[in-house]
């Protein structure tokens, strides 16, 4: 997940929360937050409020489209017949070992030692990917943090109105707990 997606979802998840609605969050294989405001993930069907419009993949296969903030289409993987092998005795076979010649033989090592340092060249820049991820995960972080000071603040600026005011009951409160 991405800055700009985790931001959304927080948008959302506050969105939500503050109407006193209901809602589920779910992550497609991208990644992407997709809200529906339905209780339980039984609840989501055609129609159900959504967001953000799009086309999404889930892992289990099934795919949502969201059009004009409503679920428009769910489409269930098929289910594949599962075929069963009978599995049947092998005679003892004698073990023959190949007859290769030099010439092929390292013409395989040279393959090989080509192959394994292609995956060296992706190990290290796979080993670049994580360093960014991890930094991104600072930055978003701090990000949190500061959504999270904002709203403490808020909410202690409230409580002090209210308690000034000597006002009914009513008010917003906001709890974080790190984990």
């Amino acid at each position: 997940m991405n800055l700009k997606q985790l931001v959304r979802s927080v948008k959302n998840y506050i969105k939500m929360s503050s109407k006193g609605e209901a809602f589920v969050e779910l992550f497609d294989v991208e990644d992407n937050s997709v809200v529906f405001e339905v209780p339980t993930i039984d609840d989501i069907q055609v129609g159900t409020p959504a967001s953000p419009d799009g086309e999404f993949l889930f892992t289990d296969g099934t795919k949502i489209v969201i059009e004009g903030g409503v679920v428009t289409v769910i489409e269930k993987p098929i289910e594949e017949e599962k075929i069963e092998i009978e599995e049947q005795p092998v005679d003892e076979v004698d073990p023959v070992e190949p007859i290769v010649e030099e010439s092929e033989k390292d013409a395989r090592i040279a393959e090989l030692e080509a192959t394994n340092a292609q995956l060296m060249e992706e190990i290290s820049k796979l080993k670049g990917d994580l360093e960014e991820k991890v930094n991104e995960i600072t930055d978003v972080e701090k990000e949190l943090s500061e959504i999270q000071n904002f709203y403490v603040a808020m909410n202690k600026a409230h409580l002090n109105e209210r308690s000034a005011e000597h006002k009914s009951d009513e008010g917003m409160a906001f709890s974080f707990k790190k984990k």
